[in-house]
């Protein structure tokens, strides 16, 4: 078994032994009264970079998302879709990719909070205030926080992918830098730790009660991914299967059937299906 495949089983390992929590980005639930917001305000969407919007948007539609209401006049330039728990936007241009987004209701002000705590950012000037404001994590997870006047939140049903399963976290490699680095940034914007361990290998789940990153140190994940169960997936990823859909990888349990399975899209994004009761 080469290196690649180890650190894949090893992170299915993780995912499999500490039930990961099932409120993701965009999601619409009542706020819990646990409910602490980060710096960065209100969780909108996932801008994802493409080629070619429609078909990447054929390709997701095959993965369980549906166009939301409003979308732009040009949906060759930019499309948004959810799939009832994460909202994310198809967008035709050379940006890092994945962005997760946030709106504030006072981005200059958040600007003036980073630049205290020491956290790089860039931004656009918009008249008197600034237009969208922009960071990254230690290990190259992509943020930006917009103005809630030109970030609405687009609300979802909380339901099921009805393809993929939940969405129960956003996965992150965290390859160049000790772990403790990165969730330390993420405490710092008011993130708190919902679960973490160091078998069979140090990680982390964060969350600021909707987004949940998790934290996976020197772990196979090319890209910030999108992480799924459900207890049928065995019979989700045959369907997968039959509808054309190919996997980078994929396990097999005790009785030979294909019951976790690492999907990538046309442009990179990694998606991971994985069986369980999460």
């Amino acid at each position: 078994m080469n290196n690649t495949r180890l650190c894949r089983v090893a992170f299915l390992t993780v995912l499999l032994t500490i039930g990961m929590a099932t409120v993701s980005v965009a999601q619409q639930p009542p706020m819990p009264k646990t409910y602490h917001r980060s710096v960065l305000g209100d969780p909108t969407r996932i801008v994802l970079s493409c080629k070619n919007v429609i078909q990447s948007m054929a390709w997701w539609s095959r993965l369980g998302f549906t166009p939301t209401p409003g979308n732009t006049a040009r949906p060759d330039s930019a499309i948004t879709l959810a799939d009832g728990q994460v909202v994310i936007t198809l967008v035709k241009d050379n940006l890092p990719s994945p962005i997760l987004m946030f709106a504030s209701n006072d981005v200059r002000m958040l600007k003036d909070s980073l630049d205290s705590l020491r956290i790089l950012t860039t931004y656009d000037v918009m008249g008197p205030t600034l237009g969208e404001l922009r960071l990254r994590s230690p290990s190259g997870v992509h943020m930006a926080v917009r103005p809630s006047t030109m970030e609405p939140r687009i609300p979802t049903s909380g339901d099921s992918n009805i393809v993929c399963g939940k969405l129960t976290e956003i996965s992150v490699d965290v390859a160049d830098f000790p772990l403790s680095k990165e969730q330390r940034f993420w405490e710092v914007l008011d993130f708190s730790v919902e679960r973490s361990g160091v078998k069979p290998y140090p990680f982390a789940v964060v969350t600021d009660g909707y987004v949940h990153i998790g934290l996976h140190e020197m772990r196979d994940i090319p890209s910030v991914a999108f992480t799924y169960f459900a207890s049928n997936m065995v019979e989700r990823i045959d369907r997968l299967k039959k509808s054309g859909i190919t996997f980078v990888d994929e396990y097999k349990n005790a009785e030979g059937a294909v019951e976790h399975v690492y999907i990538e899209s046309p442009d990179g994004q990694l998606v991971m299906l994985f069986t369980g009761n999460q």
